[in-house]
């Protein structure tokens, strides 16, 4: 039996009889064309995935933290995590925990970006965000998130975030905006989305 066959048959034993599907779906990509976009979106998200998963490679203008949003009506958002960094004493590591009020409607990514374009620093920050359950309508959500930025000119050098984030609403999530606190993503910036699995 090939290994991923015999994993979904563990799998589907152990949750009694009902089988989960790993199964990759490309649903979109997202490029910036311009030095002038402050924020991209994912917008009419199918509901028909078990988990979503987000990966990006991106940069940001100008110094600024990276935000998200999963709603377009105000909610709340808590977070706790990890940040560090290894160019000096000031870059970690931390652990963090926040909350942002409704008024706000974002939540932190992390990263902290510097003023280098995709094309002059190698690989640019790189994110990764996972969304399981992200489809359901009786709960809040958590989604876990990572961040880094391979920057090594200051004091957030080769900082990187890892946190989990709850979405104190219920209802599904059927957008994701991804902006930053003050400035624009650079050219080239690229996000794609994928679902996961299949909704139960």
């Amino acid at each position: 039996m090939p290994f991923g066959a015999s994993k979904a048959a563990i799998l589907g034993a152990s949750g009694g009889g009902v089988s989960y599907d790993p199964a990759y779906t490309w649903i979109a990509d997202i490029m910036t064309t311009n030095s002038t976009t402050s924020t991209v979106s994912f917008t009419s998200i199918p509901q028909t995935y078990h988990a979503l998963h987000l990966v990006g490679n991106c940069n940001i203008t100008n110094s600024a933290y990276a935000l998200f949003r999963l709603r377009s009506t105000s909610a709340e958002y808590f977070g706790c995590g990890v940040e560090l960094g290894s160019y000096s004493s000031s870059a970690g590591p931390y652990t963090a925990a926040w909350n942002s009020a409704s008024s706000t409607n974002y939540a932190y990514f992390g990263g902290y970006s510097t003023d280098t374009s995709m094309a002059n620093e190698i690989g640019g920050q790189c994110i990764e965000m996972w969304l399981p359950g992200y489809s359901n309508t009786d709960k809040p959500k958590t989604m876990w998130t990572k961040w880094y930025d391979p920057s090594d000119s200051s004091w957030y050098g080769n900082m990187a975030t890892e946190e989990l984030v709850r979405l104190e609403a219920n209802a599904a999530i059927d957008q994701i905006d991804m902006f930053n606190s003050s400035n624009y993503w650079y050219t080239d910036s690229m996000w794609t989305l994928y679902g996961v699995g299949t909704a139960s």
